[in-house]
């Protein structure tokens, strides 16, 4: 009976914490679900936004985080921590402090400046456009990518046609069917390419490639290549629906527990550590808990 006590006492502990949800000092969690957003130009949100709207346009500053679902997604303003989007269309042409995270049905456009790194995930057509920079790296997965922009870290492109110019501080890693490198384009690291057929990659001589060009470890028949970007277009589908999931159990979590939804934030941006072992004490005493629940009745 000892271990069915503490079960049925863990049970009613958890229940009792998410009925409370109590406020968190210091901790700012702004929300919005409805038809269209719209942060003006001058206007500021303090603390994490999150959205979950039809149109969502933010032109204007927020402090933390910027977690938005929307069909259309336009950000021109100031965003002070991480951006993620699960979005049918979006453009990003302001500035993004921490990390970029997109995942869209539709094109994905960045213009803008990216702090962290950069990630881009559609099945039709992502765009890094020459006015972007980003600090860290870029990976992105879509049937057609262009990345003319400046890229501090490495990149990591997956598609059937990709355009690379600009600048790019790191290593390349390319899987595609056809790779067009503009003039101009500066790459400092290696350049390691997947080709369809086998085919293999040329750089022309107005390209500037500090590193060596490295093919694939395997350089698979075109009816190969075919069949795993199939493949590789379903398991990104896949992703997209995942992370918009999440993205929308997210929200929601978050309209019903608001206060202790910021203050989870709070907590796990100022004590990761102590975060990860709480998460780990009770993914290993939670199996044992109801163990010994059930071998005690």
């Amino acid at each position: 009976m000892t271990g069915c006590r503490a079960a049925c006492l863990t049970i009613l502990l958890s229940i009792t914490c998410l009925l409370a949800d109590p406020p968190i000092a210091e901790a700012r969690l702004n929300r919005f679900v409805g038809a269209e957003y719209l942060l003006e130009p001058g206007q500021a949100v303090t603390g994490q936004l999150w959205t979950a709207a039809s149109t969502a346009k933010v032109h204007g500053t927020v402090s933390g985080d910027l977690i938005v679902a929307a069909n259309h997604l336009v950000v021109g303003g100031r965003i002070g921590g991480d951006l993620w989007s699960v979005s049918q269309l979006a453009s990003v042409t302001g500035m993004v402090a921490g990390d970029l995270q997109m995942a869209g049905l539709d094109r994905q456009m960045v213009s803008g400046i990216v702090g962290g790194n950069a990630l881009i995930l559609t099945p039709v057509a992502a765009e890094v456009t020459s006015g972007t920079c980003v600090s860290g790296d870029v990976a992105i997965a879509a049937e057609s990518i262009i990345l003319t922009g400046d890229v501090n870290g490495r990149a990591y492109l997956v598609g059937k046609r990709v355009t690379i110019g600009g600048r790019i501080g790191g290593n390349v890693r390319l899987i595609a069917d056809d790779v067009v490198l503009l003039p101009g384009t500066y790459i400092g690291g290696d350049v390691t390419y997947e080709l369809s057929g086998g085919r293999e990659l040329v750089v022309p001589d107005a390209v500037k490639l500090c590193g060596k060009l490295i093919p694939g470890p395997s350089q698979a028949p075109a009816d190969r290549q075919e069949k795993r970007v199939v493949s590789f277009t379903q398991r990104l589908l896949s992703q997209i629906f995942f992370l918009g999931a999440a993205v929308l159990a997210g929200i929601v979590w978050v309209l019903v527990f608001p206060a202790g939804s910021a203050g989870a934030g709070e907590v796990w941006q100022s004590s990761l550590l102590r975060c990860l072992l709480v998460g780990l004490a009770v993914l290993i005493l939670a199996p044992v808990l109801v163990l010994s629940a059930l071998f005690s009745v």
